[in-house]
Order: C-alpha cells, then structure tokens, then sequence
C-alpha cells in the first residue's frame, strides 16, 4: 500500500494522531521568520523534523499570517524548490507545500511534494483542478470572516466545508483526496478557536482527516499567557485537547513537543 494513503488512512482505524511539522522558507513568519533562509539550515531542520518524529513535513515559501507581505510566485518558489529537491533526495517522508498558487503547487509536486495545502479559503481555488489531475491529496482551510464577528463559528467552518468539497468534487476531486483544516487563527478570536476544538468531535461528521495547526499561535499564547509566537505550554495543552477529541493531523513547529 501506498505509505502516503497508509497514514491518511490508518488515524481513522486505530485514533493516532499524525505530526505534520512546519519548516518555513521565509523572512516573516510568525514564530520562525528568518531561521531557515539558508539551505544548510533548512536541510538541518528538516532532518530534526524527521528525527524529532514528523509523519510528514509542511513547507512554506510565503507567509500567510495576518499583514504577511505578498511576494511573486516566482520568488515563491525560488524559496522552496531548491529545498524540497534537497530533501526529497534525503528522506521518502511525504512532504506538503502551504500555497494558494497553481502554479507553485504543479511545481513542486513535480518535484517530489505529495500533498497540496491549500491556504486559499476559496470555493473557486485554481488547486482544486490540480488536485483532480493529479490525485494529489488537497488540504482545504477555513480563512474568512471578521475576528470575532461570526455569528457562530462551528456552524460557518461547516457550511465551508460542505461548499468547498461540493466545489472540489464538481471538477473532479474525490472523497478521499481531502484534508480539513478549520483554520485557527485565521481571522477568529480566542474564543472562536476554543469553539472549533471544541467542536472537533462534530467535525468528523465529513468523514475525512482533521488537521488542526495551533503551534504557538497568538490565541494561544493568550491562553497560556505567554509570548505570542512562542508559547511551549499553550502548545501542549492544546496538543492534549486536539489528541482528546480525536484530531488525526496537527500541524507543528516542534514534533518532539507535541
């Protein structure tokens, strides 16, 4: 069986939760902006993401936190192909690219990347396409709306979710390609992140993997009154409740911590 379909299938069997860890090839992120510019540094962070335990890594090229800069699809991938070749010719430990361009997705999947995380929020995302061109499994990520303005938050990320694969389906996309992601932090407000781990268990009513991404995120830090974009206790204890309600994916910096 193929080790990709293995893992996306086995946390509905036996309620493991998988560790997607985050390497970030930009100057701005949030928690580790900067770190991994090098490809010497980049590489070596891979290889602790892999030591450190990750069921399969999560490479960025652009930044999607709030005021993050836009840059060119171009200096997108000038950013992250040189490292995905890199590291896809050191280990076999899928890898997914954070994008919402078709034509960095089509590219790095050429280049070894197995899984499209599709940070659009768009029901009409030019990835769903590819996605069904190339069997590719596909993230689909909840991003809209006003911090703390939505009239009911689980109930919203649900209508998405319904839209978007009603959307993906429509061009060829199929049950089991995708992956959910509610998408903390994205335009929600502590307590509209709280709902949506809360609400994890009525999530599964789609019947496809949950990938929450909650690594110290600014509501996290809230809670946990730490730093924002560095809160190790607020990461464990969200790891807990996302392992409790039976997430099958989380998305972090750290494996080891998690």
């Amino acid at each position: 069986m193929d080790h990709l379909v293995e893992l996306l299938r086995r946390p509905a069997l036996d309620g493991r939760t998988l560790c997607m860890g985050i390497l970030n090839i930009t100057p701005d992120s949030f928690h580790d902006g900067g770190a991994y510019l090098q490809m010497d540094k980049a590489l070596a962070q891979f290889d602790l993401l892999v030591e450190q335990g990750a069921d399969m890594i999560d490479i960025g090229g652009m930044s999607s936190r709030p005021g993050h800069t836009k840059i060119s699809a171009q200096e997108e991938l000038q950013r992250i192909l040189p490292v995905i070749e890199r590291c896809a010719e050191r280990s076999t430990i899928p890898m997914s690219v954070d994008t919402d361009r078709e034509e960095v997705a089509a590219a790095v999947l050429s280049a070894g990347v197995r899984i499209l995380n599709d940070c659009s929020g768009r029901l009409d995302s030019p990835l769903f396409a590819l996605a069904a061109r190339t069997q590719a499994p596909i993230v689909i990520m909840h991003r809209h709306g006003v911090e703390g303005r939505h009239a009911n938050i689980v109930e919203e990320v649900m209508a998405f979710f319904s839209n978007a694969m009603a959307a993906a389906r429509a061009v060829g996309v199929q049950d089991e390609q995708f992956i959910l992601d509610p998408g903390l932090g994205f335009h929600k407000n502590v307590e509209e992140n709280i709902a949506l781990v809360k609400a994890i268990p009525r999530l599964h009513s789609f019947g496809r993997p949950l990938l929450i991404g909650y690594s110290h995120k600014r509501f996290v830090a809230a809670l946990s009154g730490e730093v924002p974009g560095n809160a190790p206790m607020g990461n464990a204890a969200l790891a807990a409740c996302c392992v409790q309600n039976g997430a099958q994916i989380v998305r972090v910096h750290e494996p080891d911590l998690f």
